[in-house]
């Protein structure tokens, strides 16, 4: 009888055994099915460009400007920053303000006029940083401005421009016909845009290009004007602004010039040097 006592017992202890062990399996099911459900981490997404603004066509007023700007992110600030390039004359009072106003609109009476001072300018050239706040509507301007406060008059202008600057130049080497006017090459969401100042203008004349080349200034010629290079589109017209969009994907730091170029005569009306921005 105690052989038999010892069996049962066995069997109920063991039978215990696996209901406390199914008992445990039931409450952790839920668990351990929430665990398999959870989503994968998604990886971080990729930080915007910190790029924002970038020009270089300042409008004149009282005083000549030279040189590119950009607003751009970094290390958690903003900045707005005048180039290596940057120039103008000497003046009292002379303000960097962000207006809401464009840069062919403002005046001199009405350049503060819902703008923001950024600070007094650091010099009269060369490359200068200014920090503004991050929480700053930028969609609100729609120019950067030069101004002597002091005697209320407005040393230049420029439009914010969406982007970074890729290339930019103004140096026109004269070939059949003078051009002048300064350019700019922006590039803003993965595309190329070729922007020329509403001081640009040329000799007319028939079936006027501009040209990517990767000839140098002194060996581009009208015969050798397409030989390698990007035809990029008609002049709208032989004075004034106009923008052009480059091909997708073109590769800016292979090009040395821009041309003016008469394609149905083979005649190079002119070049400029392309200074390709490295940032």
């Amino acid at each position: 009888m105690s052989n038999r006592r010892a069996v049962i017992l066995s069997t109920l202890c063991g039978a215990a055994f696996l209901g406390t062990s199914a008992l445990s399996a039931s409450i952790a099911a839920p668990y351990a099915q929430e665990a398999q459900t959870q989503p994968e981490v998604q990886p971080e997404q990729e930080k915007a460009s910190p790029h924002l603004f970038a020009g270089s066509l300042w409008h004149k007023a009282k005083n000549d400007i030279v040189g590119t700007y950009r607003i751009f992110d970094e290390d958690g600030k903003r900045y707005v920053e005048l180039g290596s390039d940057f120039k103008t004359k000497k003046g009292p009072d002379l303000k960097l303000v962000l207006s809401p106003q464009t840069a062919s609109r403002v005046k001199d009476k009405t350049a503060l006029d819902g703008g923001h001072v950024v600070s007094l300018l650091k010099s009269e050239r060369g490359r200068q940083r200014y920090e503004i706040p991050t929480s700053m509507d930028l969609s609100k301007y729609r120019s950067l401005l030069i101004h002597c406060e002091k005697y209320t008059k407005l040393w230049g202008s420029v439009d914010l421009t969406q982007g970074r600057m890729a290339a930019h130049g103004s140096a026109w080497s004269k070939k059949a016909n003078k051009v002048t006017g300064a350019f700019e090459i922006i590039e803003h969401e993965g595309r190329l845009t070729l922007r020329v100042s509403d001081k640009f203008s040329t000799k007319s004349g028939p079936d006027l290009k501009w040209v990517l080349s990767t000839h140098s200034t002194r060996e581009a010629s009208g015969s050798n004007a397409l030989r390698g290079g990007i035809k990029l589109g008609s002049l709208r017209s032989n004075k004034g602004a106009q923008t052009v969009r480059l091909p997708e994907g073109t590769d800016i730091s292979k090009y040395r010039t821009l041309l003016v170029h008469c394609e149905k005569y083979s005649k190079l009306w002119a070049a400029a040097d392309l200074k390709v921005v490295r940032e």
